[in-house]
């Protein structure tokens, strides 16, 4: 199924944060759609209009689409809430515990929770406001694998074949926060991402560190004109992510979503490793 495709991205982007890490021990909502429009159009070169806000209290089906793997989510709550202290004002609640097989010591597994794009091909920005209410994850004493839980935007933008002819060609890219075990790494982090399908990276780098249980808004934009990647974290400064792969071609499974992501290492000692997500996510945005 795709979210574990995904797996391959993933750990990629987990060995290169392990590279990382090592690298750097050595050296309110806003209420009207014009006044964001206003503030991106100065950010990056889409123009951004309100996709969903949530307001009719349930999940729109010509917006989305379900988007989830449970094989290992033993705990799991998707649904419409009340956003605290606004009146009225509804949010995307999404919770998952899940946990890792037993049958080895190697790796990590995953399994995700979200909601798809009905019509992905259309997205080609979004902006959205993400509460990470609670995330952890456990280590594995008996695997050398660090534990990771996302919370995220992720999608695949483009194909470098010309005809697509394999899903690992894809060109993914996300922006999430994410807590990971790798040694050095810290507390949760809000990173950006560009990879092929199949793990091969393009782009990574932390953006910054997000408050946890407030609202921090996440931006991305494939900027094909100037083929590149525009990532943002609330009011901080543009991160540019260039690549040099052909980028003419639509992805071979294209798909955009909005989900949790846990990969919790396999392990067959106990205490058995889990991980735990819980996130609110309120006032999407996407490109006009």
């Amino acid at each position: 199924m795709q979210i574990f495709s995904r797996r391959i991205v993933q750990d990629a982007f987990l060995n290169m944060q392990r590279r990382t890490c090592v690298a750097v021990k050595k050296f309110v909502k806003i209420g009207m759609v014009v006044i964001f429009a206003l503030l991106w159009s100065n950010a990056a070169s889409a123009q951004m209009v309100l996709y969903d806000d949530f307001h009719t209290g349930s999940i729109d089906p010509t917006k989305w689409a379900g988007a989830a793997d449970d094989q290992y989510t033993l705990e799991v709550l998707r649904e419409i809430a009340a956003v605290p202290g606004v009146p009225k004002a509804k949010q995307l609640h999404l919770y998952e515990r899940s946990y890792a097989p037993i049958t080895d010591n190697n790796g990590t597994s995953g399994s995700g929770l979200g909601l798809s794009f009905a019509n992905p091909s259309a997205v080609t920005a979004i902006s959205f406001t993400l509460v990470v209410n609670k995330l952890s994850v456990g280590a594995c004493n008996s695997n050398q694998n660090d534990g990771d839980v996302i919370a995220q935007f992720i999608g695949n933008f483009f194909n470098t074949d010309s005809p697509p002819t394999t899903q690992d060609h894809d060109v993914v890219s996300d922006i999430d926060i994410e807590h990971n075990l790798c040694s050095g790494c810290g507390g949760p982090r809000v990173t950006a991402r560009v990879a092929l399908q199949d793990g091969t990276p393009i782009f990574w780098q932390v953006l910054g560190t997000p408050t946890l249980k407030s609202p921090n808004t996440l931006f991305l934009q494939w900027d094909q004109p100037n083929h590149q990647f525009i990532f943002q974290l609330n009011n901080g400064p543009q991160v540019f992510a260039p690549y040099s792969v052909s980028d003419t071609s639509p992805p071979y499974y294209p798909s955009k979503q909005l989900n949790l992501l846990n990969l919790v290492p396999d392990c067959t000692s106990i205490p058995r490793p889990y991980g735990t997500l819980d996130a609110d996510i309120q006032d999407v945005y996407v490109n006009q």
